[in-house]
This record gives C-alpha cells, sequence and structure tokens, in this order.
C-alpha cells in the first residue's frame, strides 16, 4: 500500500438546541490510501482516542454511518461499550459499585437496569464481595415497594411489619437475589474470606435471603469458608434460628467441623443459643446422630458439655445432661466439666454437675482437684459447697499446692477465710518447702497476709523458711514489698532469722538495692 496521505475535511453538520439556527463545522483527520478517492476510510486507534467526548463521538458515528464504514464503526462502537461497562463496573473510594449499591439498598428497577446495560453480576467489590453478598447481608421486605416513607426508600423491614400482609396480595414478588441469579450471579462465590451469600444470610440473620437461596437448585448448603465453617456454624454462631431449622431442612451435616474440629453444636452451646441446641438435638435423634454430636470433641478435645459450662449457660448445660452427656468428660488438660464449672464460677451449675455424678475430686492433667481450681478464682461459695459434697480440703496438685495455698498465692482472703474455717492446714509447704504465708509474702499480697495471720498458728508458722532457709521477711525483703515487711515485723517476724547463707532480711534488701 502507498505512503498514507493526510486530509483535512471538513462536515457540516447541523444539531438541534432549541434553535434551527445552530450550525458547527468540524474538521476531522481522514486517513486514506493516496490517491484512492472515495475507497475504505480506517482511522487509526489514535483518531479513535482522541475524539472521546460525547458530541465528537457523536460526529465520528455519524460520519462513518453515512460513509459505511462497518468495519470501523463495529470497533467504535464496541469502544463505546467497554467503556460504558467500564464505568457501570467502576468502584467508588468505598470499593463498591453501582450495582452493589442497587442489590444493597433492594432496588430492583435499578438492579435491573444496571445489568440490561452491562454491569457484571460477579463484580468483585470491597472484600472480595459481589453484589448478591450485599442482597445477602442486609435485610429486606420481600414488598418493599408497598412501604411508605423512609422504609419505602431502604426497603428495610420495619419491627412487627407484616410482609404478607404489607403487599395486599401473598402473590411472590421477584426478589433483587432471584434476578441476579438468573442473569448468571453465582450464588456459590466466596469473598476473601470464603464467606458466600449464604453464609452472609446466617451470619446477618436475613432469613428472607437465605430462603430464595436455598431455593435455588445449584446453592451448596455445606460450603466451607476459610476457617471451614459451613452456613450453619454461621447459623449457630449468630443466633439466627430461623436459618439453622431451614439449613437442616436441607440435610446440612450436623457434625461438620470446622478448623478447631468445632461442630455446629459447639458453636450453639458456646453462644448460649438454646432453641437452635433444641432443634440441632431434635434433628440430631431423628438421624440417630445424638450420641456422636454430645460426644464430638474440638480441638483441644472439648465436647458441647465443656464449652456450655465455659460461657455458664445453665439451661443448655441442663438440656445436654437430659440427652445423657458424660458429666465426667475429659479436656486435653484432663479437665472436666466440673474443673471447667469451677472456673466460671457459677455455682447453680457446679450444684447441678454434682447431682448428676460429677466427681468432686478429679484431677487433671496438673493433679488439681475442683477446688483446687476454684481458689485460684475466689470462687469461696463454690469452694464451701465443694467441702461440703466431700472435697478433700488437703488435696495436693503435681507440685505440692493444697487449695490454701493456691489461694494465698492469688491473694484470694475470702477463700482463704473459708479454708481456714474448715480447719485447712495452715502449715502446709509446696514442693519448694513454700508456707501459705512465704506465697502471700512473695506475691505482694498483703489482704492475703492479714488473713492468714489471723490463725492462731500464725506467729509459729511465720519462722518457717523454705528449702534455702529463707523465710516469709527475707523474700518480702529481696523484693524491696516494704508493706509486707512491715506487716510481718508487726506480727512477730525477727532481723536475726538467717538463711542458709547466714544473710539476715537486711542483708537481702542491701543486696537487691532496697536500702531505703
Amino acid at each position: 500500500m502507498s505512503e498514507l496521505e493526510r486530509k483535512d475535511t471538513t462536515y457540516e453538520l447541523k444539531y438541534r438546541t432549541g434553535s434551527d439556527h445552530n450550525r458547527r463545522s468540524v474538521t476531522m483527520p481522514d486517513y486514506r490510501p493516496a490517491g484512492t478517492g472515495q475507497e475504505e476510510f480506517q482511522p487509526t486507534a489514535t483518531v479513535l482516542r482522541h475524539w472521546e467526548s460525547s458530541e465528537d463521538l457523536g460526529v465520528t458515528l455519524h460520519q462513518l454511518a453515512r460513509d459505511g464504514d462497518a468495519i470501523t464503526l463495529k470497533r467504535l462502537i464496541n469502544q463505546i461499550i467497554k467503556r460504558k461497562k467500564k464505568a457501570l463496573n467502576a468502584l467508588d473510594e468505598n470499593g463498591i459499585s453501582p450495582l452493589h449499591y442497587a442489590a444493597r439498598y433492594n432496588h430492583l428497577p435499578v438492579v435491573k437496569m444496571l445489568v440490561d446495560n452491562g454491569a457484571d453480576v460477579n463484580w468483585k467489590g470491597e472484600g472480595g464481595m459481589v453484589p448478591l453478598h450485599f442482597a445477602c447481608k442486609y435485610k429486606h421486605s420481600k414488598y418493599a415497594g408497598s412501604l411508605d416513607g423512609e422504609d419505602a426508600q431502604t426497603g428495610d423491614v420495619p419491627n412487627g411489619h407484616d410482609e404478607t400482609v404489607a403487599n395486599g396480595t401473598e402473590e411472590q414478588q421477584e426478589s433483587v437475589i432471584l434476578y441476579l441469579e438468573s442473569k448468571g450471579a453465582d450464588v456459590n462465590t466466596k469473598d476473601i474470606y470464603g464467606v458466600t451469600p449464604l453464609h452472609m444470610a446466617a451470619i446477618r440473620d436475613n432469613d428472607i435471603a437465605a430462603s430464595e437461596l436455598l431455593s435455588i437448585k445449584t446453592i451448596q448448603v455445606d460450603a466451607c469458608d476459610g476457617q471451614m465453617m459451613t452456613p450453619l456454624h454461621m447459623a449457630c454462631t449468630h443466633g439466627s434460628d430461623t436459618i439453622a431449622a431451614m439449613l437442616i431442612q436441607k440435610h446440612a451435616q450436623l457434625r461438620a467441623t470446622d478448623e478447631e474440629l468445632g461442630t455446629p453444636l459447639h458453636a450453639a452451646c458456646t453462644e448460649g443459643h438454646l432453641d437452635i441446641v433444641n432443634l440441632l438435638f431434635e434433628a440430631g435423634e431423628g438421624q440417630g446422630l445424638l450420641e456422636q454430636m454430645l460426644t464430638d470433641t474440638n480441638s483441644d478435645r472439648s465436647t458441647p458439655l465443656h464449652l456450655a459450662v465455659d460461657s455458664g449457660y445453665f439451661e443448655i448445660v441442663e438440656l445436654c445432661l437430659s440427652k445423657s452427656a458424660n458429666v465426667n468428660c475429659h479436656r486435653d488438660n484432663r479437665s472436666t466439666p466440673l474443673h471447667a464449672a469451677c472456673v466460671a464460677g457459677n455455682l447453680k451449675i457446679v450444684e447441678l454437675l454434682l447431682q448428676k455424678g460429677a466427681h468432686v475430686n478429679s484431677v487433671n492433667a496438673d493433679r488439681a482437684t475442683p477446688i483446687h481450681r476454684a481458689c485460684s478464682f475466689n470462687r469461696h461459695k463454690i469452694v464451701e459447697h465443694l467441702l461440703e459434697k466431700g472435697a478433700r480440703i488437703e488435696a495436693k496438685d503435681k507440685d505440692n499446692f493444697t487449695p490454701l495455698l493456691i489461694a494465698a498465692s492469688s491473694g484470694h482472703s475470702a477463700t482463704i477465710k473459708v479454708l481456714l474455717g474448715k480447719k485447712a492446714n495452715i502449715a502446709a509447704i509446696d514442693k519448694h518447702d513454700k508456707t501459705a504465708f512465704f506465697w502471700a509474702a512473695e506475691e505482694n499480697k498483703p489482704e492475703a497476709l492479714q488473713a492468714l495471720l489471723e490463725h492462731r498458728m500464725a506467729s509459729k508458722i511465720l519462722e518457717y523458711s523454705d528449702r534455702y532457709d529463707n523465710t516469709a521477711l527475707h523474700i518480702a525483703a529481696e523484693n524491696g514489698y516494704l508493706g509486707i515487711v512491715r506487716i510481718l515485723l508487726n506480727n512477730g517476724a525477727a532481723l536475726d532469722w538467717k538463711n542458709e547463707d547466714e544473710e539476715t532480711p537486711i542483708h537481702v534488701a542491701a543486696a537487691n538495692g532496697h536500702t531505703a
């Protein structure tokens, strides 16, 4: 082909702006092979990019149509369509497209308009969410168009709103979710956390969205998110009982496990959703899975009963026990539900567990009994009840700690008083020969020390030393606990007591820089 020759051609076009006298001359670059006359007109991409304003674009389209240049016209139309689609799918500063907004606010006519004009129904916005995620995240009435005022604009369901009566008809209207699916939206798509629209509906208790999603044949009822949680896990975690029932009806796996081996029942027991626990038990009984559900353990080998006890949900604990949950089951660290109840501090649950046969002196991996755990957390009423039910007051854990030593080292004066009132041995020592007085001094617990000093044998026990012959006064001086030193001196401790290195409390204090 011969060298291109540039020719300027001026076209005059009439256009109306309210007057028939408006005229405009537009000069366009014309690229044609030299000497070819009316041969095919093929502007370059550079030229097409140049004519990008709406007005100039119109001129170009008019000329190409006039010249019959179908090839270039098609190329330009494709560019226009691409630009339109790009604008329709553009994300704002919040990472959200127009279609995301329309779906979020339940504006079905706007959703249809956007999709008809090229909006991508699977376009990912903030966090990898598509418009379907937004439609499921925010709950709306099926009959949003019948609402008045602000509710009509947002489609939100007001409290007490009867969705069937609102429209004056029971005829089901088309929904945003079902429309998007009909246009190719992937109902099982996942965001960056692996959350599907069905997960989202369960998280937000959006039963309307869940019902619509579950009516779609391709929906994956047991889809797993990034933590291997299914929609049923989410419903049980967030208390979405209606959705949980829907999922169970759709044969969701009752014993599905997340990344920590937790089941939906674990989740419901942890969060205290009694109605959902009942629902799961009913379904489990129907499927012959109840016994397995009650014995399922998560990554630390906690059963649903353990978790209900941890969280202090008495009615769920009672329900689990009524279904024959093992009251003496063990976790990884050998802790029983009774150990857990003593930590949580729920006296009613402690009483219930003991009534159901919990072993009052069971030991965990540290050889700690339930009363040890109660003393660690100052559950003095539970301590008293355990003692009434036969707990051993001088039980020793792997470090030879008795309940009194635990209470003293933790600074729990109320528990100390209960134990001493029940004749606990005030002279008990751990594996390093440390007494309760020594531990109260070492941990800087003045209230605990004062409670111990009320015992009639206190002045004698103050002289007891650890394996290095350090007394409570030595350790208080070493750590610079002036308040503890004063209490000890006021109650009979002596400044001339020596340890195995022949050091007095004064020597120890000076050696550690406590000279004030």
